[in-house]
């Protein structure tokens, strides 16, 4: 079962821990006096922490390829941005830096107005186009199910 230790870290401020079985990742959140809030999600390999309702993740960029030539990325296995690059393209291929447990679920959008479909499995995010996507950026985000 799920179980919240709450201790008061100091005056107005309090911080919990969230964790569903032992050995399963961890979520910890703190609130301060001045009533910011930090989570931080502990898993194997990446950190994902919200401040003030932000999140951001961290982790290496998933590995390119098929995306034309001389393609370029920013971001990490839960969201990004993926320079295509030059040629006819129609599809890219993301290897996750690390595999999820489960396919994620995943979402692609282009700069463009390209049409895009985002498939998954536990390593590869494929992303295909109706059209050529040559020298599109394209943003996509996964979340884990």
């Amino acid at each position: 079962g799920k179980t919240i230790n709450c201790g008061n870290a100091g005056a107005g401020s309090c911080t919990w821990l969230l964790q569903a079985d032992t050995g399963e990742d961890m979520l910890r959140s703190a609130v301060t006096s001045a009533g910011a809030i930090t989570n931080t999600f502990a898993a194997a390999d990446s950190d994902i922490t919200t401040i003030v309702g932000h999140r951001v993740a961290s982790g290496s960029a998933p590995a390119v390829s098929a995306c034309g030539t001389d393609p370029a990325i920013t971001g990490h296995d839960q969201a990004g941005k993926v320079t295509i690059g030059g040629g006819t393209i129609t599809s890219c291929t993301l290897t996750f830096d690390t595999a999820w447990t489960a396919a994620p679920a995943c979402t692609a959008i282009s700069n463009a107005s390209n049409d895009l479909r985002a498939s998954t499995t536990t390593g590869i995010l494929t992303i295909t186009a109706a059209a050529d996507m040559a020298t599109d950026v394209v943003m996509y985000v996964c979340e884990g199910l």
